[in-house]
Formats: structure tokens, C-alpha cells, sequence
């Protein structure tokens, strides 16, 4: 068994307590979801994770795949001074370390980092600490929102 995350997802698209009940019940049967609780009210999905088995985006997919969507936040930055692809490398594994990160991919041509997240597990502010952490400036974000996955 590998390691167990908590994670916490925003879910669009319930109208009933019933939408809530008929993701709970088909995350539970999932390869790999230890628990599974979905708020109606408060519109969250509460999910424990075995990380070797499954993550993020296949948790993503499963919701979908029973009509519904969890929220995901994507940011766009311009990176100066970017080298090579060791820099890229570098921010990419720093920022995926995050909690609540989806997808991190550093375009070298363009000198840009894109980063799909999970609004309310991660903050921008975290995210930009990140990049600094790096020892790399970035501009204020080209894009920012709610690119949810549908």
C-alpha cells in the first residue's frame, strides 16, 4: 500500500442530494479510494487516496464519467531567464510537489509555466512562492480561472 492522501475537490453540477449520493457510491468501488464523502450543500468532495493507484486526475475522471465536474484552476506565468531544460525540470517538480497540483508543464520557447491546480487545496500565493523558490522571476499571471474539466 502506498501512500494515503486527503484530498478536498469543489464538484459543479449536482442539484440534488442524490447526485451527491451517486458519486460517493461509485468513487467507493474505485481501485484505490480508501473513503469517499460528498457535501451536497457545500458542494466538496471528500476523498482518501492510495497515491500508487490513483491520483488527482483519475479521481477527475471517475466524476466526470458520472456527469459531473470538479473545478480546476489554471494559471499561466512568463518565466525569465529560463536556460534549458534542466529549468524547466527544476520548477516542474517543485510546483507538482504541491498539494493539490494536477499538472505542471514549462514551455521553454515560450518562457512560460502552466499549472492546472485545485482551487481551495493550493493558493496562487503558494504557487507563485513556488517559482520564486526556484530562484526564477515570473510576470503576473497571462491566465488565471476556472477551467473546469469537463
Amino acid at each position: 500500500m502506498g501512500k494515503i492522501k486527503n484530498i478536498i475537490m469543489p464538484v459543479l453540477g449536482m442539484s440534488c442530494s442524490n447526485c451527491a449520493l451517486n458519486i460517493e457510491s461509485a468513487l467507493k468501488k474505485v481501485k484505490g479510494i480508501d473513503s469517499a464523502y460528498v457535501d451536497f450543500a457545500g458542494e466538496k468532495l471528500n476523498v482518501s487516496f492510495d497515491t500508487e493507484i490513483i491520483n488527482e486526475s483519475g479521481i477527475i475522471e471517475k466524476v466526470k464519467e458520472r456527469g459531473y465536474r470538479i473545478a480546476v484552476g489554471k494559471l499561466e506565468f512568463e518565466i525569465a531567464g529560463l536556460q534549458d531544460n534542466s529549468d524547466a525540470v527544476l520548477i516542474e517538480k517543485v510546483i507538482q510537489k504541491k498539494e493539490g497540483v494536477i499538472d505542471c508543464r514549462v514551455n521553454l520557447s515560450t518562457e512560460t509555466v502552466i499549472i492546472k491546480y485545485i482551487p481551495g487545496s493550493v493558493s496562487i500565493s503558494e504557487l507563485t512562492e513556488g517559482i520564486k523558490s526556484t530562484g526564477f522571476d515570473f510576470n503576473v499571471p497571462l491566465g488565471e480561472g476556472d477551467s473546469s474539466l469537463s
